[in-house]
């Protein structure tokens, strides 16, 4: 009779282990799925074309003075930038899961976007999704970039400035 008892005690923590593996496992690849911000980019979208600036303004290379009328290093008008944010993970992102884009201009009171991931598919693991910002060009324009519930940023400036 112990032995059998034994036996049952057994098996119980046999299947304890097992279920907490699973558990464990679960839980571990769910942690890695999670996406990840890896890049955060500014373009200059040019409105007489359509088209939008090569070069990652957000970068400091470009001369971004008096964008707004096609001065400085643009290659024409500009009040638009179209940002990119590039993240790594497991796409589409659990229901729920948000990236939160932040731009505030001079100092300002940060506009904000959050855009649901659960709609980006992708085999990949890497993703870039956009975020077009009106009515800029003429003071330093903040940008920052979030998975929901996160506190880690990924913050860049364009530094644009107009004048005579």
């Amino acid at each position: 009779m112990t032995s059998s008892r034994a036996n049952k005690r057994l098996s119980r923590a046999a299947a304890f282990l097992v279920v907490m593996l699973f558990a464990t496992l679960a839980w571990s690849a769910d942690e890695k799925a999670a996406p990840q911000i890896r890049a955060l980019k500014a373009h200059l979208y040019y409105h007489e074309t359509g088209t939008v600036g090569v070069e990652d303004v957000a970068s400091n290379v470009a001369a971004l003075w008096n964008t707004v009328i096609g001065a400085g290093d643009a290659k024409g008008p500009s009040s638009a930038l179209l940002v990119t944010v590039t993240m790594v993970g497991a796409f589409p992102a659990k229901a729920g899961t948000t990236l939160i884009v932040e731009s505030a201009r001079g100092g300002g009171a940060p506009s904000v976007q959050s855009i649901p991931l659960e709609y980006f598919f992708s085999d990949r693991d890497t993703i870039t999704v956009p975020v077009l910002l009106h009515g800029v060009g003429c003071e330093d324009l903040i940008l920052s970039a979030a998975i929901g519930g996160s506190s880690d940023k990924v913050r860049v400036t364009v530094p644009f400035r107009c004048g005579e």
